[in-house]
């Protein structure tokens, strides 16, 4: 266990520049339950997705946490010579937990894995402690100090992609754990297959005989075996994620001359599920009016169900929407503002960015003050074109113009404006419809909606 820590500390150490070391929580016998942040930019927030990797949930199940040791390794030793690693470290905030149950791996003492225990400190079974549908506390018992803290970490992040990782079989199981196929399906199961055989697929390519199990190598969780309280089924019905459980050994302890085997096997794939965090539909949304980024929801209209919509974050205002190839009609929606619906085309393996600004019900429709100010004539416009009468000095005014989807179709910066100034807007090229003008200064901001037929 300390060279374990020791090792953690290393990364973070070794790699200033893309790692942070940091900590869930604290196990029942006090150990750390480390984690480690990669990313380019690792004390900002930006625009970019969470993906979370988790291991040995069961203290007995020794794989996974030599290969997500191994794999932040890989990673940060990879950074700057290896085109696939830098994608992924400059556009995802990667966060590798590997030891999830320190007190049942090191049950035995700290210096030996011998005697490990797939339970907690308390006896609890760390897979079955989580909430369910309908059911806080599914196992019958309180939730444990690991589980309140997990919890917790995914209350303070915005993890879009995760799996936590397992041994005993050879499979990728995803949602529902809760239900089986026949009951209730994932609205993105075709995602979630596609996804899957991805996975299994480049296992494949990579071995010869292993997880050729449960219909090659992915299986629905219910369709498997049905359980209450996994984390799987509380980081998507829950927090509205999207995660699967890995299964990467028939063998829970495999011999350590199999662990290398065991890593070629599963390092690619590893890294492609990583990238899907990256596919979908991505963006950012604001305030029209302010440009403040905002907390908005977002919904596939005639899709999405009470768990699979999604909220962009703050202090972004970003958002990252996974979803299996087709054209969607999206809902960005807030309390207070004007929802926008869009119709976006998903391709399978690209990223398509769509940035929203909603417009706050009523703000900038107070004609006492748009009539000491501008006048706008004509509006409709003619042709496409109108002129802005001003009515007094303006000093460091900013003119912008929004079509419908809160994209920014003209704009103008001036160091002043004086009276009787006449700024002359042409629309000409674009297409019919209702427009909004927001003009702005250090203690001004007025919005008029212009119309073009």
């Amino acid at each position: 266990y300390d060279v374990y820590i020791q090792m953690m500390q290393d990364f973070a150490t070794n790699y200033p520049a893309i790692c942070r070391l940091e900590s869930i929580g604290t196990s029942q016998d006090g150990k750390d339950i480390s984690v480690l942040r990669i990313t380019d930019n690792p004390d900002d927030a930006e625009n970019e997705p969470e993906f979370f990797y988790t291991g040995q949930m069961h203290g007995d199940e020794i794989v996974s946490y030599i290969m997500l040791l191994r794999l932040a390794d890989y990673l940060l030793n990879n950074y700057g010579s290896n085109s696939q690693v830098n994608d992924l470290i400059d556009n995802v905030e990667i966060w590798i937990n590997p030891l999830a149950n320190p007190d049942g791996t090191y049950q035995g003492g700290n210096h030996t894995v011998s005697g490990a225990s797939r339970y907690l400190s308390n006896g609890i079974d760390p897979n079955r402690n989580f909430p369910a549908p309908g059911n806080d506390h599914p196992d019958g018992h309180a939730w444990a100090q690991e589980t309140v803290d997990m919890m917790a970490f995914a209350d303070t992040h915005n993890i879009i992609l995760s799996s936590n990782i397992h041994s005993g079989a050879e499979v990728v199981n995803y949602p529902w754990d809760t239900w089986n196929s026949s009951q209730r399906l994932h609205v993105d199961d075709a995602w979630w297959q596609f996804v899957s055989h991805e996975y299994a697929d480049q296992v494949h390519v990579n071995s010869s005989g292993y997880m050729t199990g449960y219909n090659n190598g992915i299986t629905n969780g219910g369709d498997w075996y049905i359980i209450d309280g996994g984390r799987q089924d509380y980081m998507t019905y829950f927090k509205q994620g999207r995660e699967f459980t890995l299964e990467l050994s028939d063998a829970k302890f495999v011999d350590a001359t199999e662990l290398p085997v065991h890593w070629n096997y599963n390092y690619q794939s590893l890294l492609l599920y990583m990238e899907q965090s990256r596919y979908g539909i991505h963006g950012i949304i604001t305030d029209s009016v302010t440009g403040d980024p905002l907390e908005a929801k977002i919904e596939i209209s005639g899709h999405d169900d009470d768990v699979s919509f999604i909220f962009s974050q703050l202090p972004v205002g970003n958002y990252h929407r996974l979803i299996f190839e087709g054209t969607y009609n999206v809902t960005y929606s807030k309390a207070g503002y004007d929802s926008q619906t869009i119709s976006t085309n998903v391709v399978n393996y690209a990223t398509t960015v769509q940035d929203v600004a909603l417009h706050p019900v009523g703000v900038g429709i107070d004609e006492s003050i748009l009539s000491q100010t501008i006048s706008i004539a004509p509006n409709p416009m003619i042709n496409g074109n109108t002129g802005i009468t001003f009515k007094k000095n303006i000093d460091n005014p900013t003119l912008l113009v929004f079509d419908s989807l809160g994209r920014v179709v003209y704009g103008l910066e001036k160091n002043s404006i004086k009276e009787g100034d006449i700024i002359n807007i042409s629309l000409d090229t674009l297409e019919d419809g209702l427009y909004l003008l927001q003009i702005k200064t250090t203690d001004l901001s007025i919005t008029k909606r212009l119309i073009k037929i």
